[in-house]
Formats: C-alpha cells, structure tokens, sequence
C-alpha cells in the first residue's frame, strides 16, 4: 500500500484540558544552583507527560526526513508517527521537494532535494529498468509511464519505497506523443492518472488523434472521456508533457514547426 503524506491547513495552537496531562511523571529532586552535585540527574521524562494527541503536534513540526526518523526512537514514538502519517490535516505545510531520477546499465537511481533542510537524499527505484520514461508527482506520490510501451505505468512512494503497477492503459502499446499526470487527492487517500496520447492520422500531414485515458485508484479501472481529431495548421507537434490540477489537465506542446 502506498502511504501519503498528509499536511496541516492551519498553524494554530489549541487548547488542552488539564486531564490531558494526567500521565504519570517520575519522581525527580531538585539539582544545585552550584552544580555539584553531578550524581543527580534531573529524572523528568517529557515522554511520558506529553499526551499522545501533543505529541503529535510536537511531531507535525518537524520536517519530513526528522518526522520518517522518530518512529526508530521508541514503539511509542513509532505508534505515533504512523498516525500521523495516515491522518489528515497534522502536519505543518512542507515545501515541495524536486525529484529526479538518472539510469545506468546497472541500476536506476532517484534522487530527491529537501529545500527545508538543503539536502539531497538518493534512494532505487524498483519498477524503472530503463531512463526513457515520463514521470509526474502529486502529494508525495510519484507515477512512472514506460516510454516504449505506455500500457505500462506505475505508481509509488519514494519514502516508503511502495510501489504498484496499474491495470495496463487502453489505447495500444505505443503513441507519436505522450503525456503524463497524476493527481492525488489529501482527504480520501486516492489518485487519479491521467494519460494523453496523439497519434497523427495515416496519410494526413494535418490531422492528429488527440485521446485522453483517466485511471481511479478506487475503481482501477481505466476510462477514455475525451478522443478527437484535431487539425494543426502546418505545425507539427515535436514533443509535449502534461500536469493535472484539480479537474483540469494542462497540456503543452513544444518546439513547433
């Protein structure tokens, strides 16, 4: 399964009844103004008077690569990432991280840059044999269309290194021109794929088959809502790429004739 990162919408601070900070707190003595006494500790555990739901809090502050590293602290800290990853609307907004992926003979290698933190990490991808694929990125999610045969497309987390390949698109193996989308949706955890090809019409230099496929994560099925014939007055399209926002899909095609 593939895991989302979910993000808070507002910063606010909220109020915590006092029965909230009914954990039990260990018995502790007070340290020398002179410190001298260095034998004693201060036994206070912030762990355990922090409950769960202000823990949370605390941990939504944090930003991403920080928060994937408290769950190795304890079970508890464990638990409660995991509840944060999976609930809506508890951590702060992150800025979008840039992702790329280069391919040798050897391996696939993907690559990712934290603007919060200045850092690169690097991580495999376990689908992608080949470099020549269109990829896009929605809310943590990464989708992947195999360049040669774009029945084949793929949908995974970075983070998690989860990863499903989805039902092969309708349309044929192969197209003139392609586009990739993926939208992915905070509130129920679900994604849309959004694929366009163009295919120009045998023997006519001026008419081109422009067909959009959508693929619903809940269903798993894949539709064809839109499929045209299009004239391009003496401009052939070279190469075009595609984003989705919301209902709309944005495509663009580059270096006219």
């Amino acid at each position: 399964m593939v895991y989302l990162m979910p993000s808070m919408d507002t910063e606010e601070w909220e109020m915590y009844p006092s029965p909230c900070f009914g954990a039990e707190i260990i018995e502790y003595t007070s340290i020398s103004e002179d410190g001298d006494d260095q034998e004693r500790d201060l036994a206070v555990s912030l762990d355990a008077i922090l409950p769960d739901d202000l823990l949370e809090k605390v941990l939504s502050m944090l930003p991403v690569v920080s928060v994937i590293r408290s769950e190795s602290v304890c079970k508890r800290w464990h638990d409660v990432v995991h509840v944060l990853r999976c609930t809506l609307n508890r951590m702060v907004p992150q800025k979008p991280w840039y992702f790329m992926f280069t391919c040798s003979d050897e391996v696939v290698s993907g690559f990712a840059y934290d603007p919060s933190l200045l850092k690169w990490y690097n991580f495999d991808f376990p689908c992608i044999e080949k470099s020549n694929w269109s990829t896009s990125s929605s809310a943590g999610l990464v989708c992947l269309m195999d360049g040669d045969n774009t029945n084949r497309v793929f949908v995974c987390n970075p983070i998690t290194k989860d990863w499903k390949r989805l039902a092969d698109a309708p349309g044929g193996r192969s197209a003139d021109y392609s586009a990739l989308a993926i939208s992915a949706s905070r509130k129920s955890h679900g994604y849309t794929v959004v694929v366009a090809r163009c295919n120009q019409v045998p023997g006519e230099y001026y008419l081109w088959e422009l067909s959009i496929i959508l693929y619903d994560s809940e269903t798993s099925e894949w539709i064809t809502p839109f499929k045209e014939v299009l004239h391009v007055d003496g401009e052939e399209v070279r190469s075009a790429s595609s984003v989705r926002e919301s209902s709309t899909i944005w495509c663009i095609a580059l270096e006219f004739w």
